[in-house]
């Protein structure tokens, strides 16, 4: 629990600190001669508020993407940058879609992988990973955030090549981000044109309350919609995803406020039988998986939603009222939904479903899912 307290006292603080070298007012624009110019003014940057660092450059970050389908299930490499290199993958704009998934921090994690999967068991679709390790595994959040402009770019570039000499239509283009992925993919919609963007618990650090221009919004492509699953504030409550609704639909998973199962290790979880690095390096992994259960909830609700065929996240009108009762849900570890009714039978026209189809409801605004875990407990479907 010592440990917890620590970690959570070294993340605050990492959050409220500001780097001296910084200076004052607005800095030059950084320019690279084939992807444009990369503002270092309001809203981009701030010395007081938003006080990040010029992007790296283009050269000295390797960027690539590996490309997935029914056909080549291995995945092949991708080189995106200076010149787009297919590698051999057999790309077909016909299919249904052509999805970049876009991790950001994290970038060993195996989710990529598990929700290309969920989606090429859905449907025939074009597959693109985002791989960039050198811009976003930095333990300087202030590049981190400014990087991750000039790795946006770079994919644009890329869909770019894909409309002009394969064949790819604005409307078969899906990007899915989690974290700064999700910022990540609206820095691409800025660029070159998309039909959908899907936000995962969207980096609320250095992002949220700003300008439009600075993070995702609903302006970013033709249709936005965004997943919170960790919307507490950032100070005091080490909060990771957006607060506020940004989206043409915005799905708050039990209210946001927590989640069913995300609750603060026990004192007898930490290991206490190992060598000293060891120990450390365990309870140290064991309290940041607890900081960070409610944000990845996200991407493991939006995999099961895709997985599943007969059970349907369906997300429920936001009003004060289911507000309320699924941050209950969320308090009682999920328990809530096992002995209520807590809504009726959704359709199309009444609810919007998270996932693939949400889209096919015309409803948008701020909608409510509830869960038990990470598991649909909702099985009125139509």
């Amino acid at each position: 629990m010592v440990l917890f307290i620590m970690l959570r006292g070294s993340i605050i603080a990492s959050i409220l600190c500001i780097a001296v070298a910084v200076k004052d007012g607005n800095q030059p624009d950084v320019c690279f001669d084939d992807l444009g110019c990369f503002s270092m003014s309001d809203p981009f940057y701030n010395a007081t508020t938003r006080p990040i660092y010029p992007p790296q450059d283009p050269k000295k970050i390797n960027v690539y993407l590996r490309f997935y389908s029914r056909d080549s299930k291995k995945g092949i490499n991708i080189t995106v940058y200076p010149e787009v290199k297919m590698g051999g993958a057999k790309y077909k704009g016909d299919r249904e879609k052509t999805i970049v998934i876009l991790s950001g921090m994290g970038q060993h994690a195996s989710w990529p992988g598990e929700l290309k999967d969920a989606f090429l068991g859905r449907i025939d679709a074009n597959v693109f990973v985002l791989y960039a390790l050198e811009a976003f595994n930095n333990l300087n959040v202030f590049q981190i955030v400014s990087t991750a402009r000039v790795v946006a770019a770079k994919v644009a570039k890329f869909l770019d090549y894909l409309k002009k000499n394969e064949g790819l239509t604005t409307d078969k283009i899906y990007l899915v981000g989690f974290g700064i992925g999700a910022h990540v993919a609206a820095y691409v919609g800025d660029r070159t044109r998309v039909g959908r963007i899907t936000g995962l618990d969207p980096m609320q650090n250095l992002f949220e309350g700003f300008p439009k221009e600075v993070h995702l919004d609903k302006t970013d492509a033709d249709y936005v919609d965004i997943l919170h699953s960790d919307s507490r504030p950032i100070i005091p409550d080490v909060g990771f995803g957006f607060m506020n609704p940004y989206g043409h639909v915005d799905f708050y998973l039990n209210g946001a406020h927590g989640q069913p199962g995300c609750r603060l290790p026990r004192p007898w979880q930490f290991k206490s039988n190992m060598q000293f690095l060891d120990l450390v390096r365990e309870n140290t992994r064991l309290a940041v998986a607890t900081v960070a259960c409610a944000h990845r909830r996200a991407y493991k609700v939006f995999i099961e939603s895709i997985n599943s065929t007969k059970c349907i996240f369906w997300g429920y009108e936001g009003d004060k009222q289911n507000f309320l009762k699924a941050i209950s849900n969320a308090g009682s570890q999920g328990l809530l939904i096992a002995f209520t009714a807590l809504y009726g039978k959704c359709d199309y026209t009444t609810c919007v479903p998270l996932g693939l189809d949400s889209p096919k409801s015309n409803r948008t605004g701020v909608h409510i899912i509830t869960t038990n875990h990470q598991v649909c407990k909702d099985k009125s479907i139509k």
